[in-house]
């Protein structure tokens, strides 16, 4: 079944009411038994179970804490479960490279995979448009922003301050340069960028919050997976790698942004339609949630684009 071969998908859907966490944050899961909520350490039970029979089943072993109970007693390691972008709420974009437009190799229109109305085009200057470029990653495709003047755009795109992006990417030069702005300007309204300069990315909105990162193997021709979600209400910022935190922030700014809706331009390679700031930048995905995500969802997305480019 391609990419939507992860059998264990519903499991989380028909678990998650007994899961619990806080706005944003990791999901846990109690288990029950010993006072209740007890430490995985502390459950008692059988040494053995059968399929089909009742009575209590193994915990699970050292190293496997990680896990959710499946029907035939065995534990599934949360750290395998994939899901595709539309498989989580609230995925407003999803471009992927092997769903673009052409003329030659120029792209004119990347596809928005969730919403066909919101798709990213270029077709008022030839020369802005990024090329596709064959078997970068995998042997799959990647849209490659040539760092002079190439942008595509979503006009009106309305994203709330409270957000996940994901980018899988090769910075292939260092620099100052957008990857993703949300507006003409941030500096003068409510919009945000993703801004790469050496070896940070950086993202912004109305200064409310504001953080830089370095990820490691970050520029040349390494091919990175980052996903960036903020918490406007809470001033809170996290950049992650490879599913794990890399940076966070509290509020850098005087004012708190609260989680509103802003409806702008989004540009993508460059500021304000290749003006400046251009970046010289393969992508082989970009994807947004209106919403952040909680650490599970962000474990499942990323599984997906790792088990999709062999990262």
């Amino acid at each position: 079944m391609g990419d939507r071969g992860t059998a264990s998908i519903p499991i989380f859907y028909l678990l998650s009411p007994i899961f619990s966490s806080r706005p944003g944050g990791p999901l846990t899961m109690p288990f029950f038994g010993g006072g209740g909520g007890a430490a995985v350490s502390n459950m008692v039970g059988a040494t053995s179970s059968t399929a089909g029979t009742a009575g209590l089943v193994p915990a699970p072993a050292a190293g496997k804490q990680n896990s959710v109970l499946m029907g035939d007693a065995t534990f599934l390691n949360l750290d395998d479960i994939k899901m595709l972008p539309d498989q989580v709420s609230d995925c407003v974009i999803w471009f992927r490279s092997d769903d673009v437009v052409t003329s030659g190799s120029s792209v004119t229109t990347w596809n928005n995979k969730v919403d066909s109305n919101k798709n990213a085009v270029q077709t008022g200057d030839a020369t802005k448009q990024p090329s596709l470029q064959s078997s970068q990653i995998n042997g799959h495709a990647s849209v490659r922003f040539d760092g002079t003047n190439d942008c595509l755009q979503i006009s009106s795109m309305p994203l709330r301050a409270d957000m996940t992006v994901f980018l899988v990417l090769k910075n292939i030069t260092a620099g100052s340069s957008f990857f993703i702005e949300h507006s003409a300007n941030v500096n003068s309204n409510a919009g945000f960028y993703l801004y790469g300069s050496g070896s940070p990315i950086f993202s912004n909105r109305t200064a409310a919050v504001a953080l830089n990162a370095t990820p490691a193997n970050w520029n040349g021709t390494n091919w990175n997976i980052v996903c960036y979600k903020v918490m406007a209400a809470n001033a809170l910022t996290m950049i992650y790698q490879d599913r794990i935190p890399i940076s966070i922030t509290s509020n850098r700014g005087s004012t708190v942004q609260s989680n509103s809706t802003t409806t702008d331009t989004l540009n993508i390679g460059s500021r304000n339609n290749g003006a400046s700031l251009a970046c010289n930048t393969d992508f082989a995905e970009i994807i947004f949630y209106n919403r952040p995500l909680f650490d599970f969802e962000i474990s499942c997305v990323t599984n997906y684009l790792k088990d999709r480019y062999a990262l």
